[in-house]
């Protein structure tokens, strides 16, 4: 069978330069620090569920960036944001795309793993069905920081998070809005916002 891996596109050549809320403190490999597959802790979706809201029809909802974001969230906040950003670099470098689909909205999983739902929904519970196949150590998305928190005013929470994807380009350091919904004091991402003249596109889009 084949591999597909769930990607964060492109965003940036170099880091945006902010105040830093977290950093990253896991594993150190080949001098960048990564978020293990261990870190994967969220509990599977069902296959059938998961496909059926990839292919559901719904329009994908963006995000309109304001400035200033928002009020600064609490320290129990930034801690539910840290642990879902964590979990989903986790479970993406795992490639377990049913606990991904638990740390997210169903619009989240579609900025997610929306590209598994390409041959539609049955295909899609093929694809999520497989047992996952983690990528290589070399090709582990890194986490470098996590910054300016905030609870914006429609009441979702949003901050920026500064990784490293290996697979494609820029392969560097690159900058990403994340838009969480609170549901329970758990943080479900929601959108994913991109800084650069090639924004980021769900999972799955072809490339220009």
């Amino acid at each position: 069978m084949r591999v597909r891996y769930a990607l964060i596109a492109p965003l940036l050549a170099a880091a945006m330069v902010m105040p830093t809320l977290a950093q990253d403190d896991g594993a150190d490999l080949g001098g960048s620090k990564v978020v293990l597959p261990s870190e994967c802790a969220a509990e599977p979706l069902v296959a059938e569920d998961v496909a059926a809201g990839l292919t559901d029809g719904a329009e994908l909802i963006g995000f309109q960036l304001e400035i200033p974001l928002g009020d600064a969230v609490s320290g129990e906040e930034a801690d539910a944001i840290n642990s879902t950003v964590r979990q989903i670099l986790g479970c993406l470098n795992a490639a377990d795309y049913l606990r991904v689909a638990n740390l997210t909205t169903a619009n989240g999983a579609k900025w997610l793993i929306g590209g598994l739902a390409a041959g539609g929904e049955e295909s899609a519970v093929a694809e999520l069905s497989a047992a996952p196949t983690a990528r290589d150590e070399a090709q582990f998305l890194r986490l470098i920081a996590i910054t300016d928190a905030a609870i914006m005013s429609d009441g979702r929470y949003a901050a920026f998070v500064v990784l490293n994807e290996p697979i494609r380009p820029p392969r560097g350091p690159e900058t990403i809005l994340m838009v969480f919904v609170n549901e329970g004091g758990v943080m479900k991402l929601d959108v994913l916002q991109g800084f650069s003249p090639r924004q980021v596109e769900p999972e799955g889009t072809p490339a220009p």
